[in-house]
């Protein structure tokens, strides 16, 4: 939740969020439905508490589901398969943490998002022979 202020240098009618370090900023994704929300920090300590919050706001049973989230630094897509990767997800989220869930039926689609790699742009060429 976030606090709502109006600014002064506008008349007072633009709303400006801010910051909540107690509350996490979320972005979900479960395939082209998407949701935006915030829940308290202290209440997804745990990646099946998470999953229960995500899954909750997407309606869905959280039993078949599997996440991924976006590195906000390298814009890479990651698994969350585990509590540890869920607290690197959750540190690594600079204002919003922007998460994709997959059914689990659909797992090698995800794995071959998450396994896609940004390709090094320089070329190097085979030694020529003597």
């Amino acid at each position: 939740h976030r606090m709502t202020v109006t600014s002064e240098s506008n008349g007072g009618t633009a709303p400006i969020a801010l910051y909540n370090p107690n509350m996490l900023e979320v972005k979900s994704r479960y395939y082209n439905d998407i949701r935006r929300y915030s829940v308290p920090k202290d209440a997804v300590g745990t990646l099946d508490e998470f999953l229960g919050v995500v899954c909750q706001y997407h309606k869905l049973p959280d039993t078949n589901v599997l996440l991924s989230y976006t590195d906000p630094i390298e814009k890479d897509e990651l698994p969350i398969t585990n509590n540890n990767n869920l607290e690197k997800a959750i540190s690594s989220s600079k204002s919003s943490m922007r998460v994709q869930l997959y059914r689990e039926s659909d797992s090698e689609l995800m794995y071959q998002k998450v396994g896609k790699q940004k390709q090094n742009s320089l070329q190097i060429s085979a030694p020529k022979e003597f």
